[in-house]
């Protein structure tokens, strides 16, 4: 029984903004001449206030930094002209201004980590943005979360600094009184990036998001759904206490109807918040189990993509880790668990290994002969013992040492052979069991070697093997917890 997470990138979006560069201005000139155009841009720097060239200077700014594969960021954090850039967010009154400096800070903020550092050093930037979430003006607004989107994707120290300057609240604040797609879509996507990354945020500053989450959870738009399923598959990541949390939002209906859409991108993050509750208690579990997700998994399981048949299998294994009667629900799901285990690639065997594992560990005498009699589950068990990953084989022989044991059980009651020891004596079982006794690791070995003496009669005595106790070096029994 285990919970293997995983995290993604974190992500940043620049803005090219195709749809402005066809106004008068000649872009070819802009990008053909970037030591012209950064020297244009220093008059920033010099220039009256109410100049009308300001704005056409920092237009330029903002089109030299929208090129869309070689945007000469450095170049201009060296003009020097980012505390002006600054200072131009607070021009309420030239809300094109405010919108053009702002659309400069979103693309210099989606360079490296160094030059987004640099950028943070000006003075007044993350209040001055946060500020621009009050703009009367709903283009300022979207381009401020914009940016603030991509300093949070920068790295957790920016992250973490952003939610400690309220950034969450404000963005919550900001749901409130906007109804623009667009803008709804970066708040999603930066709503995702505020609860990304590992350490992971402080809930008390991200958990206010949740409500709001759900809502959004169930908007029509795609890009927001995806968004918003990657928040809560972060979120959902960690103990009880935060799953519960996820659970109470009363998204778990919607979560399982996202699993049987059809846009993959949706898909992944629906299956990886479902994997995360269903890895809670067993409270939590059933909530997914009672909107059947069933259909829906089965459906994942078969899917062309290997990363979505491997999560299938991985929320399997962690209901497979609860109650019988929790079991029994996604038993009709193990044919096809069972045949990846034999036939697909070697990730997606490993994840169909743990749910099958886990029924021989929870389940119930049953369950686990209809794994082993109805679906044949141990040749292709057996055949993981010659596998590279060291906690593969040891999951291969802790459900072996669980399936023997009720075989042992059965035979005791009917004055039988043990039906189980023949069926891996003749699918090649004891020859990888042998083979186990030169194994470097010592856990392996002992394991390998109590399972040859308790049922096959193989001892260090008899063995036809030079049986070579491994070196004390590799001796780490704390490495496998079972």
């Amino acid at each position: 029984i285990r919970k293997d997470k995983r995290e993604e990138n974190l992500r940043k979006r620049r803005n090219i903004g195709k749809d402005y560069l066809s106004d008068s201005d000649s872009d070819e000139d802009i990008y053909c001449n970037i030591e012209q155009t950064i020297s244009d841009i220093k008059g920033i720097l010099h220039t009256d206030i109410n100049d009308p060239k300001l704005e056409t200077y920092v237009k330029q700014c903002r089109k030299l930094l929208a090129h869309d594969r070689y945007p000469p960021i450095q170049p201009v954090i060296e003009a020097k002209i980012l505390p002006k850039i600054v200072e131009f967010l607070s021009f309420d009154d030239r809300p094109k201004l405010q919108f053009e400096a702002t659309w400069v800070i979103t693309n210099i903020a989606s360079g490296t980590s160094s030059q987004t550092e640099v950028l943070l050093q000006t003075e007044n930037l993350i209040p001055s943005l946060l500020r621009l979430f009050l703009s009367k003006n709903e283009d300022v607004r979207e381009q401020a979360v914009w940016a603030l989107g991509n300093i949070a994707g920068d790295s957790i120290d920016t992250r973490d600094m952003l939610l400690t300057a309220g950034a969450m609240h404000a963005l919550l604040n900001l749901l409130n009184y906007t109804s623009k797609l667009d803008t709804l879509r970066h708040i999603s996507w930066v709503i995702s990036n505020l609860c990304r990354g590992k350490p992971q945020p402080n809930w008390e500053l991200v958990s206010p998001a949740l409500p709001s989450m759900a809502k959004l959870l169930n908007s029509d738009d795609n890009e927001i759904v995806i968004d918003i399923c990657w928040a809560f598959s972060y979120l959902s990541d960690g103990d009880d206490d935060r799953i519960k949390a996820v659970v109470d939002t009363g998204i778990c209906p919607r979560l399982v109807t996202l699993l049987s859409c059809d846009v993959v991108n949706i898909q992944v993050p629906a299956l990886r918040t479902v994997g995360n509750i269903v890895s809670g208690n067993e409270s939590h579990t059933q909530v997914i189990l009672d909107h059947n997700p069933i259909p829906a998994l089965s459906s994942l399981l078969l899917n062309l993509k290997k990363s979505i048949r491997k999560e299938a299998c991985w929320v399997i294994s962690n209901i497979a880790a609860g109650n019988p009667s929790q079991i029994q629900m996604v038993m009709p799901l193990f044919t096809n668990v069972v045949d990846l285990m034999n036939n697909d690639e070697p990730e997606v065997k490993q994840e169909a290994l743990w749910a099958v594992a886990n029924v021989t560990s929870e389940g119930t005498e049953k369950q686990i002969r209809y794994l082993v009699e109805e679906l044949d589950c141990l040749p292709p068990m057996c055949s993981l013992l010659d596998s590279v990953d060291l906690k593969t084989v040891s999951v291969v022989l802790e459900a072996l040492k669980n399936v023997l044991h009720l075989g042992k059980l059965d035979a005791e009651r009917t004055n039988g052979t043990n039906d189980y020891v023949t069926i891996v004596e003749e699918c090649g079982g004891v020859q990888l069991l042998e083979d186990l006794q030169n194994h470097d690791n010592a856990t392996i070995y002992e394991m390998a070697l109590k399972l040859l003496e308790k049922y096959f009669d193989v001892t260090e005595d008899n063995s036809d093997l030079i049986i070579m106790q491994p070196d004390s070096k590799f001796n780490q029994p704390s490495t496998y917890q079972f």
